[in-house]
This record gives C-alpha cells, structure tokens and sequence, in this order.
C-alpha cells in the first residue's frame, strides 16, 4: 500500500463521482431514517478515502492510454527555478501547502476568538431569571433555576449525564453548541417559552451527543488540505444539512405525535424572530450554522420530520430511484475505489515495434513454435518477436519443441496484439 500522485487522483475521481451522487440525494429524494443514516455512512466513507488516498496491491489496473500526455506533462520537470528543475506537479504542491498553511492559521484565529469571546462571560455572576438573558446577556449556568430542569430532564431522556454550560449574548444569531470535551451552548437572545427552551437545547445537545462536532473538526482538518477543491465545500454543505436532519430525529425519537409537531413549531418560531446581525458569533466548526434561518433548509427538515412522521414515503418509482442512487453510492464510495485503479498508459517503442511486424506477417516470414508453457513463440524472418496463447494464422507453420508440425486452434491477429500486450 502506498500514496502516489495517481492513487491521488483516483481518489479525488471517485469520491468526485460521489459527492455529486450524495449532493443530489440529500437535496432532492426524501429517505427513511436508515435511508439518512446510509447517507452520512457514505459521506465518512468519502472522507476517510480523502485521508487515506492509498492505492491497495490488490487493486486492478485500466489503463487508459489519452491522459498519459497530461499524465507525464505535469509530472516532468519543465520549468527552472534557483538551479532547481520544477514540474507542474511540484508547484501545485507549493501552492497547495501554501494554502492549507494560511486556512489552519485562519481556523485557529477563528477557534481562539470563539473561545475567548465564552471565556469573557465565565465571569459574569449567574442569572436566575429567564428575562435577564435578553436585558444583560449574562451567562447562564446549570444551576439557573429555570435551565438546570430542562438539562437534567434532556440528559435523563438520553441517558447521558454531561454538563453543560448555556451562553447568551446580543451578537449571537442563531443556537450553536461549541467544545469537543467541555460543551458551551450559545444562545441568542430572542423570547422563548419554557418548552421552546427544551426544543433548543435538545436540539444542541443531541449534536453533543451524536458526535457532530468531532466530524465536522475532522471535516476542516480534511477542508484544510483540500481547500482548493469546490466539491469539499458542496460535502460540507450537505454535511452540515444531513447533521441537522438526522438531530431532529433523534432529538425527536422519544417525543409523542404533538410534541413532534410543537418542536417543529419552535423552528420556525425562532427563525421568525431571527434578524440578520453581521457582527453574530459563531463556532469556527459550524459554518453555515444558522440553519433556524436557513429557510430552505427548514423547510427541507421539517417536510421530513412530518414524512417520517406520518410515515408518507414516495411511490414506487421514487422508490427504484432511492434503491438506484444508493447502489450508485456503494459504486463510487466503496466498490470502484478499493478495486480499481485508473493509470496512464502508452506502449512502449518495442511493443509499437512489435504491433507493426504483427501486421506484416504470413507463412512466407513467420512460424511458431510451442514452449514448454503451452504457448506459442512468434518468430519473423527467424527472429523472435513475442509470445502468443494461440495460434492466429491457420498458414502459418507451427512446430512443438520436437520439431514436428502441430494443428491448433486459430484466431486472428487482433487478438495476438491483445495478448502480446498482456
């Protein structure tokens, strides 16, 4: 197993092939829970294959001779620089590290400014009243009154026990949970219902609980080498928008029928009361995570949730094309990338040679003669040119290792060309 330019490439040809097969899906065809839950199988399936574009010693090679001039014109040093030869390739290395060098730094500037701005209200004393968030935005610890029900209710629901710690502030636009270890939710500073409240949080914690934040930093890890790419850009939008759909449905999986309904009355509620702020705070691994005011997006989840929840699935030719859009999926994610490898390729001087001779032989200039292997050695004016499975022209003068003349099966020149390369 190794990592080359070409297994690279494959890589990024495949996982190509099925980013756009997933972008279409989570847009556009409605699933069942395991249909959304394949969804995201396939999504970390594509980006451990970007991690980890290997190219296995079991993997069968098509060689495609057309890209082999692209192939050796980026790999072949061309151009000079401080006494160095450069190609194509090691300059689009440069630029690449060059690239991910600046979106790390921009990452971890982001990251710090997010943990600072939370750090700043550590200090402030706790509030016990549920109108102090929107008159001073102090924060709002566990042991609040009103909030610290709502966390111990939410975490005996799914049977977790990890402590939380709720921030509100003016320049907060819209609900997003921050720390891999230590979970501060943010929340913006809108009037909410107690009930609302619990639809929030459940919502936030649900994505503490089903690892969302560890996959989207892997996900930026994995944005950060591959910044130059547009397709990592559409996966992370589909990312983030399979994340909230499947937070929904657990975060909804204990609720009744009405409650349901009521948590999907507080999305819509509190993208109501949403209004564009530029200065709003958001975690540097939640882009886009406005998604209470993303509409389109709601309305995507909330046609789900009241699909699942009525259980109203497509006919049966949506269903055929569910069935072959997710086999296109294994295709492309699993199958095609683990078994084959695409290289360039040309024949070499001598295999043009011996393509050219192939063409010109007859009984007059060309015999065969069987070796021990059970093939056939092809010799031209007494010169040996290749070997061949079979024999290809019923005049030609065949002889086995004795000498004596042999009869076999013919077939014709094409296919010792085949063979020949073989």
């Amino acid at each position: 197993m190794e990592i080359t330019f070409i297994s690279l490439m494959n890589a990024l040809f495949f996982t190509s092939l099925a980013i756009l097969l997933l972008s279409y899906t989570i847009s556009h065809v409605y699933s069942t829970k395991k249909g959304y839950s394949f969804l995201f199988f396939i999504i970390v399936i594509v980006m451990l294959r970007l991690f980890l574009p290997i190219e296995f010693n079991f993997q069968g090679q098509i060689r495609i001779s057309p890209i082999q001039p692209i192939y050796l014109a980026v790999v072949k040093p061309g151009f000079s620089f401080a006494g160095k030869q450069l190609s194509i390739l090691s300059i689009l290395i440069i630029i690449s590290i060059t690239g991910s060098v600046l979106f790390s730094m921009k990452l971890f500037q982001s990251y710090l400014s997010i943990h600072y701005v939370l750090d700043t209200y550590k200090s402030i004393q706790d509030t016990q009243n549920i109108d102090d968030i929107f008159v001073h935005g102090h924060q709002i610890y566990a042991s609040s009154d009103l909030f610290a029900p709502l966390l111990t209710k939410i975490n005996q629901e799914l049977g977790k026990e990890k402590h939380f710690i709720l921030v509100s502030d003016a320049n907060i636009q819209a609900p997003f949970i921050f720390g891999l270890y230590h979970p501060v939710i943010a929340l913006p500073e809108i009037k909410l219902s107690k009930d609302e409240w619990y639809y929030i949080l459940i919502h936030e914690i649900s994505h503490f609980y089903q690892r969302d934040l560890w996959i989207r930093f892997f996900f930026e890890l994995l944005r950060i080498i591959y910044w130059w790419n547009p397709l990592i850009y559409l996966l992370q939008k589909r990312l983030i928008d399979l994340q909230e759909i499947q937070t929904d449905l657990f975060a909804t999986k204990h609720l009744n029928e009405t409650q349901k309904m009521d948590y999907l009355e507080c999305l819509i509620h509190v993208a109501k009361q949403q209004s564009f702020n530029p200065n709003r705070k958001t975690s540097p691994f939640h882009k886009d995570i406005a998604t209470f005011s993303n509409k389109t997006q709601l309305v995507k989840r909330i046609n789900i949730a009241l699909r699942l929840s009525n259980k109203t699935f497509e006919t049966k030719h949506a269903h055929f094309i569910n069935i072959f859009l997710f086999s296109a999926l294994i295709l492309c994610a699993l199958v095609l990338p683990t078994t084959v490898i695409v290289i360039p390729w040309s024949p070499t001087s001598e295999e043009v040679m011996y393509a050219e001779k192939a063409f010109d032989l007859d009984s007059t200039n060309c015999y065969l003669i069987e070796n021990q292997a059970g093939r056939y050695d092809v010799y031209r004016n007494g010169e040996f040119i290749g070997t061949s499975a079979t024999i290809f022209d019923e005049n030609l003068m065949v002889y086995n290792i004795r000498g004596s003349i042999i009869n076999e099966k013919k077939v014709t020149k094409w296919e010792f060309l085949i063979d020949l390369f073989q």
